[in-house]
This record gives C-alpha cells, structure tokens and sequence, in this order.
C-alpha cells in the first residue's frame, strides 16, 4: 500500500501509463477519477482535500485493486 503525505487544500495528481496497460486514480470518498490508456497515457486532476482527513485511493479496474494498486492520501 503506498501512503502519500499531503497539505490541505488543493492536490493535483497526474497519472502516466509507461506500458499499454488500463489504469485509474479513484478517491471513492471524492468521488474523483483519471483514467489512462495506451491511447491516452496521460491523465490529470485537481482534488481539494481537508485537513486531519485519510483518503484511500485505488485502480478501478478488475484485479488491480487486489494487485496491490491501492494506497491512502494522509493530510496534515
């Protein structure tokens, strides 16, 4: 699980595929997802996030979840 430390306020996340693979950045509890392909590698949003809050965040895709592509956003 990967832990990213970050500020309140605004976090914009950038997602890039290196590969040909199908990849999303999904923060449930924001409702709040990028999604990347081999024909679009590059994906990018803009969270606002509150201070004291934990974030889990994932790839949405069938088995990718259970792959370990999960983590949490911890704001301080």
């Amino acid at each position: 699980m990967k832990t990213i430390n970050a500020s309140a306020g605004k976090l914009t996340i950038n997602l890039h595929e290196k590969g040909s693979q199908q990849h999303t950045f999904t923060i449930p509890d924001l409702k709040f997802e990028i999604k990347v392909t081999a024909g679009n590698p590059e994906a990018s949003g803009t969270v606002t996030l509150e201070a004291g809050k934990t974030y889990s965040f994932k790839c949405s895709y069938d088995g990718h979840a259970a792959a370990g592509m999960v983590g949490k956003i911890v704001v301080g």
